[in-house]
């Protein structure tokens, strides 16, 4: 599958395994007034979030707000979504809360599927503030990475390598930010291990097909390695081998027609997942990808019909509207924390998806300053960790995707 068709699969990885590392805290908290717009970005960044429910008139309030101006609070603060709201304003969203907001201060922590985390409320004093957000960050990772392994457990029950693959990978390498412990990461190499083992042994059977004549059969292998284990040498080995037979003179016509429908059918199913889930900008992309790869096949004519579907829904387009302006910003942020850690290599790569990705975005003017060795910063609102894609699948795999 080609960069634009891994595009969406990394990003999947990266919405089920959350953000990096949150931006590096400023003088004062940025609080969003929007709750929608915070509860979209995170669910796309992977971080919880804090809402302030306060009032102007209010005494207590008065006090209260500047305690979470003192830098212990804001820089613990960096690893949440922060939103600031009246409930004189917002009375739904103040009634739908659990339970109901009726005085205030009334801080709730909020799981980024909104499900109740902890709760704060009167004349709270800095240690209250900071002694919640602390334990709640802690629980939250920790009911994360309970989630992730428990979604790799179920991957593998079901053989679904690929992703167990991927999020294994993806997580050790990103072990520090998600707060693995020494057992966490010796219980996933392992898995990682034995997956490496499953991809040796296709390999050779791959070989084997291939020595006996049996293209069809070696080139669905070699291709089930370069989708499964797209970061593991072997597929590095299998990708070569696919490039082999799409260059034999009999053979050739079939390998690609082969390679092409397999990555139409992942694609479309893919996306039907992703649709179900209302990932919407995913769903669009990996049916568009779909069509793209095998437009003449069963998958990408039912992937058609799917993108034409979803095309003609306004709600589906406007949640798409609001993803694809909220992306590329946190790429932004992402790459402008990969340029502080000194790793210019992967600030570039994000700086070139952007660009690639959402030309029209006017962050892609931050990302052409940047390739061209121009200082420019990120407009404001810039906010969020997502990183931008990985290449984690098909004929062109080099870098691991960020979980």
């Amino acid at each position: 599958m080609r960069r634009a068709a891994s595009v969406v699969l990394s990003l999947f990885a990266i919405s089920l395994l959350g953000a990096g590392a949150p931006p590096a805290s400023q003088g004062s908290i940025d609080w969003k007034t929007n709750f929608s717009a915070a509860l979209q970005e995170a669910q796309s960044s992977g971080r919880p979030l804090m809402v302030k429910f306060t009032t102007k008139t209010c005494r207590v309030c008065g006090e209260v707000n500047p305690r979470f101006q003192n830098p212990e609070v804001v820089s613990r603060a960096a690893g949440f979504i922060c939103v600031a709201i009246d409930p004189t304003q917002e009375t739904k969203l103040a009634l739908s809360m659990n339970p109901p907001v009726k005085d205030v201060p009334d801080v709730r922590f909020l799981s980024p599927n909104q499900q109740p985390l902890a709760r704060l409320g009167g004349p709270m004093k800095v240690d209250d503030i900071t002694k919640t957000l602390d334990e709640v960050l802690q629980k939250y990772r920790r009911d994360r990475v309970d989630a992730l392994k428990g979604q790799i457990a179920m991957m593998l029950s079901k053989k679904n390598y690929r992703y167990a693959y991927i999020y294994s990978t993806a997580a050790l390498g990103r072990k520090t930010e998600l707060g693995l412990t020494a057992a966490d990461i010796s219980e996933i190499e392992k898995v990682v291990l034995a997956l490496q083992g499953v991809a040796k042994n296709v390999l050779a059977n791959a070989k084997q097909a291939e020595e006996k004549g049996d293209f069809k059969g070696a080139t669905t292998q070699y291709y089930m390695l370069t989708f499964a284990f797209p970061d593991d040498p072997v597929a590095k080995e299998a990708r070569a081998a696919l490039d082999r037979l799409r260059n034999d003179a009999a053979h050739g016509a079939e390998a690609t027609k082969l390679v092409n429908e397999a990555d139409a059918q992942a694609l479309c199913l893919f996306g039907e997942q992703q649709e179900k889930e209302k990932r919407y900008l995913l769903a669009q992309r990996s049916y568009g990808d779909a069509v793209k790869r095998a437009p003449e096949s069963d998958w990408g004519k039912k992937a058609g019909a799917a993108l034409s579907r979803m095309s003609t829904d306004p709600a589906i387009q406007e949640v798409v509207k609001r993803e694809s302006e909220l992306m590329p910003r946190m790429w932004a942020e992402q790459a402008l924390a990969a340029e502080r850690k000194g790793d210019r290599a992967e600030a570039e790569r994000m700086w070139k998806a952007i660009l690639t990705e959402f030309p029209a975005h006017p962050m892609a003017a931050t990302a052409r300053a940047k390739l061209d060795g121009k200082s420019s910063a990120p407009p404001k609102g810039s906010g969020g960790t997502q990183g931008p894609p990985g290449t984690v699948q098909g004929a062109v795999r080099e870098t691991k995707a960020n979980p």
